[in-house]
């Protein structure tokens, strides 16, 4: 018998292994020293499972809106998870959003779009950093996002290949590791919302990303 390689199969196996993983992070969780740990752990499991979650409703051409606090939550929380673990310079976060903005598509389509962004500044910052999160709605019904950083910019020369895959100003840490998918991830998945994104330095210095979504 062949294998089921469709959505719902594959969300029952994926389903299974982090079942697996959560009872870990649980018996982490109980041991004060890791307690911490196993937390980080049983987040990234919820993460994971609302991967599955929004893949099987793509293949089942299911879309929604997803609220843009809650996306930003789950982003914010993801990054500073990963901060924490990796010991690196802390982020600080800023939101200036109109209450009840919604995004067209999946919220983890949404919250890799803005763990990008995080990323981007984590990465240019030795120091603490500020990320200013700004949404306002056009009278059309559309919505401007900007993604401003504290950071040191973005070269002149960076500038038009920012987006494309593979291009990248960092030095992977292995061989094997994949370098420059990161904005060409976001470009992506903001396209296939129907949107476009753009990059620009702010005159006060850093950088700053600009989505623009399309009314209904």
């Amino acid at each position: 018998m062949a294998t089921d390689l469709t959505a719902a199969g594959l969300a029952h196996d994926l389903n299974n292994v982090f079942e697996t993983i959560s009872e870990a992070a649980e018996v982490l969780r109980s041991e004060p020293k890791y307690s911490r740990l196993g937390a980080t752990i049983q987040r990234s499991v919820k993460r994971g499972v609302r991967i599955v979650e929004d893949f099987s409703e793509i293949a089942q051409d299911l879309r929604a809106s997803t609220s843009l606090d809650a996306i930003l939550d789950n982003a914010i929380q993801q990054m500073q998870d990963f901060l924490d673990i990796t010991h690196s310079a802390p982020l600080e976060f800023q939101r200036e959003i109109e209450s009840g903005q919604r995004l067209p598509g999946t919220s983890t389509e949404w919250e890799r779009v803005f763990v990008n962004f995080f990323m981007n500044a984590a990465q240019v910052m030795p120091k603490e950093c500020v990320v200013v999160i700004k949404a306002r709605r056009h009278e059309d019904g559309g919505i401007r996002i900007h993604v401003e950083n504290s950071g040191p910019g973005i070269p002149d020369e960076v500038l038009p290949h920012i987006f494309e895959a593979h291009f990248s100003t960092k030095k992977p840490r292995s061989k094997s590791a994949r370098s420059g998918l990161g904005l060409h991830i976001v470009k992506t998945i903001v396209t296939q919302n129907g949107g476009t994104v753009r990059a620009a330095n702010r005159s006060e210095g850093g950088a700053q990303f600009t989505i623009l979504l399309p009314g209904a």
